[in-house]
């Protein structure tokens, strides 16, 4: 998507989300940025859209070499300035963009990243736990199968036991809060979802020198919204980056969406003129 004036462009990549989501879902916020005078390009994550291959069977450098592939695409196009590309990038893309290998020269973070992949999906299960008003009882019997499968999803040992546990914890209250017979990859793709259960963003973040912006919400119930600050800021400020910036906004879900728990689709208001303040201040480009 292209600026309507002419000449070069800075640039703004939109990197995905968990999950299956086409080019459509980020259109928005694209335009936004359009608007705001930046070429951005979204595209089909892998096996949705017009985009062959599987998300699922994608591992997470799998993903990073698909946002490597695009600023290395976008500096080869006229439109834009191949000196002053930026990505954005919200959820799941937190733990992306510390690894993507090709130079960029800002960054936009959404509520993703900081606290390991495990923490933030220990949190979510937790969160949803508590509003649905699970007993303690429940609880421990949930964390302990969760336990099961995130051993196995590191190690690959013990496939047959944990397939047992999921076979007996079918008829419980809580065991629909996890579905794990539905997300639980085969024998042959668990090393591509390993990195759930071990990576830690901490040592990737400490080389992190380029501005960048991130953005989090107090009501939050799918990322643990101070650790993954506390541990955003401590990498950063290890990384002796000069340049970063952390908004924290008290009405919003993740992704920046206005509400709580089920909240869907309606932004904060103000969602996108923090960003554009921002890029206009810190994006700037030679």
């Amino acid at each position: 998507m292209v600026p309507s004036a002419q000449g070069s462009h800075p640039a703004i990549i939109l990197l995905h989300g968990s999950g299956p989501s086409d080019r459509s879902m980020y259109h928005p916020i694209a335009q936004k940025f359009t608007d705001a005078g930046y070429v951005s390009l979204i595209y089909d994550k892998r096996g949705t859209g017009k985009s062959e291959g599987s998300w699922i069977e994608a591992s997470l450098e799998d993903l990073s070499n698909d946002a490597s592939a695009a600023i290395s695409f976008l500096k080869t196009r006229p439109e834009v300035n191949p000196d002053c590309i930026g990505v954005w990038g919200v959820s799941q893309a937190g733990w992306i963009v510390p690894i993507i290998k090709v130079p960029f020269q800002f960054l936009i973070v959404v509520t993703g990243g900081g606290a390991t992949p495990l923490e933030t999906e220990m949190y979510g299960y937790e969160m949803e736990w508590k509003h649905a008003a699970f007993t303690e009882e429940e609880t421990a019997e949930a964390r302990i199968l969760l336990k099961q499968y995130f051993d196995y999803l590191r190690t690959g040992e013990k496939r047959s036991e944990l397939l047992q546990a999921i076979e007996q914890s079918k008829d419980k209250k809580w065991y629909l809060s996890l579905s794990l017979d539905r997300i639980l990859p085969s024998d042959e793709n668990r090393k591509n979802w390993q990195w759930v259960a071990e990576y830690d963003p901490s040592s990737d973040i400490r080389k992190i020198k380029t501005p960048i912006l991130l953005l989090f919400g107090a009501k939050d119930f799918q990322t643990p919204t101070d650790l993954a600050m506390k541990k955003w800021e401590e990498g950063l400020k290890q990384a002796q980056n000069p340049d970063f910036t952390i908004r924290v906004f008290p009405n919003a879900a993740h992704a920046m969406t206005l509400g709580e728990h089920t909240a869907h689709g309606v932004f904060i208001p103000e969602y996108f003129p923090t960003m554009i303040e921002w890029l206009n201040k810190h994006a700037k480009c030679k």
